[in-house]
């Protein structure tokens, strides 16, 4: 993936939401003279831009659920269990 293809696919609100904060965040910074909140402002913005972030290695990416077809489904009492002790 090249930095275009971050910045222009997957737009959506949350992303949108996060950016604004951050420029927000880095605004209000610079008005109050708050110099060390723009660096939190920077790097809010930054994952808005670039949509990283919370799960970015997409290990809380949620799938719809699928029941199992009866055919394909292992049947329970197929399945060999060994106690372990």
């Amino acid at each position: 993936m090249n930095i275009r293809h971050i910045l222009l696919n997957g737009r959506n609100i949350s992303r949108a939401i996060r950016f604004a904060l951050g420029i927000f965040i880095v605004v209000q910074s610079v008005i109050f003279r708050d110099y060390v909140m723009v660096i939190p402002g920077v790097l809010v913005a930054v994952m808005g831009l670039m949509n990283i972030g919370r799960c970015s290695a997409g290990s809380c990416h949620s799938y719809k659920y699928r029941a199992p077809k009866e055919d394909s489904e292992i049947r329970k009492e197929g399945i060999i269990y060994e106690e372990v002790k």
